[in-house]
């Protein structure tokens, strides 16, 4: 059989069972040097396909243990651009569309959560995204990604984001173990003392609740107020977002009720992500 298992011709069952064979030694191979996790590829993947792909990380394993580091500007080819105190008023936001345009065609691309004035981006990258070193590697149909927030965190930014993400679990009722808005351990702030509860109990607690219901309908909100406190000695924080909501609660006897009212989500950051350590919804009861 020909080492090249990504030709048109079509393999035999004897010959795909070897296949299948070379892949279960192949990744066995990468478990043992690389540290690799497979977990099930799939009915409709063939044994051709799984070594391709197999092949692929292999490729991107070699490549990493063997990387270089280097400054972003040389890996786009140390482009010329003017110091910002050099820039017109008005020469700003030319220069950062062409600036931001190269970096795309190099597949170097930069991500923000919010808007912030064209001076502050032009600078964070001529000043600093530009001197950051990162690894030397171009893999074909990949792109290098780079966040402004993880220079420059954003928190009410992240909070508003983490708030959108328990509103859209909410309405589409769709909550579970894989919901990483929710803290592994949440708060009852119950009686004198504060209680705590698992985030498996609460999600117990929430498909209850969302048994008593077809489907959401017609859901609206409104954000009246985001706010956080965050310790920079510590490096964590604690945040809530405030707001109201609307929405059509469908029974199964396909009656349809009203629930509506102010919510409030309270957030924690202790681990670098801000999840919910707590809530008051509308229509829900601890």
């Amino acid at each position: 059989m020909s080492n090249d298992h990504n030709g048109n011709e079509e393999l035999n069952e004897e010959e795909r069972e070897k296949l299948r064979l070379e892949n279960e030694i192949l990744k066995i191979k990468m478990q043992a040097e690389f540290g690799a996790m497979f977990g099930e590829m799939g009915a409709e993947l063939t044994p051709e396909m799984e070594h391709a792909f197999l092949q692929n990380i292999l490729a991107f394993e070699a490549q990493y243990q063997n990387r270089k580091m280097v400054k972003v500007y040389d890996m786009l080819g140390r482009p010329a651009y003017k110091p910002f105190a050099e820039l017109g008023v008005d020469e700003v936001k030319p220069e950062l569309k062409r600036l931001l345009e190269l970096m795309q065609e190099k597949n170097v691309l930069l991500h923000v959560k919010t808007k912030y004035p064209a001076e502050l981006i032009y600078r964070f990258i001529t000043e600093e995204l530009f001197e950051h070193e990162t690894d030397d590697m171009e893999v074909e149909g990949m792109s290098k990604n780079f966040s402004y927030e993880e220079f420059h965190p954003n928190h009410k930014a992240d909070i508003e984001e983490g708030m959108m993400e328990f509103l859209k679990h909410w309405f589409e009722q769709s909550f579970d173990e894989n919901s990483m808005i929710l803290s592994e351990q949440m708060i009852l702030p119950n009686g004198p003392v504060p209680s705590f509860i698992s985030k498996t109990d609460v999600l117990h607690q929430l498909q209850l609740f969302f048994d008593s219901y077809r489907k959401f309908e017609d859901c609206r909100f409104a954000v009246m107020d985001i706010a956080f406190q965050w310790d920079d000695i510590q490096s964590k924080g604690m945040g809530h977002a405030e707001g109201g909501v609307k929405y059509n609660a469908v029974l199964e006897s396909g009656e349809v009720q009203l629930i509506e009212g102010g919510f409030k989500i309270y957030f924690s950051n202790e681990f670098g992500k801000w999840q919910v350590m707590y809530f008051v919804f509308p229509g829900f009861n601890w």
